[in-house]
């Protein structure tokens, strides 16, 4: 019996040390993927390209373990995102503009 004890004993000792040897949790940055998608296909191609660059390298980074890098990519990608909407509408903006000065003229 009491080698079933110095046994349960050791694997208590493993299992506290292997507790305190876990490494924190770190959340995966969302990667802004689905944002940097749409502002290509709606708004402004070469901002969205850029942005879908960006967040395709938020997992690979953050699996590397380069957790400050995956951030930045991430705020980058949404950065760029932003960019080619604001882009996007002054463009649509202008052109709407355009059109109904021209069509008011040719009247």
């Amino acid at each position: 019996m009491e080698q079933n004890f110095d046994s349960n004993e050791h694997v208590v000792e493993q299992a506290t040390e292997h507790e305190n040897s876990q490494e924190p949790v770190i959340a995966k940055p969302a990667n802004n993927l689905v944002l940097a998608i749409l502002t290509t296909v709606c708004c402004c191609l070469p901002f969205g390209i850029v942005a879908i660059i960006k967040a395709s390298q938020v997992n690979n980074l953050f699996m590397l373990k380069q957790y400050v890098a995956a951030q930045a990519s991430a705020n980058e990608a949404k950065k760029w995102s932003y960019i080619g909407i604001a882009t996007g509408f002054v463009v649509s903006i202008i052109y709407l503009l355009f059109n109904l000065a021209c069509h008011s003229l040719t009247r």
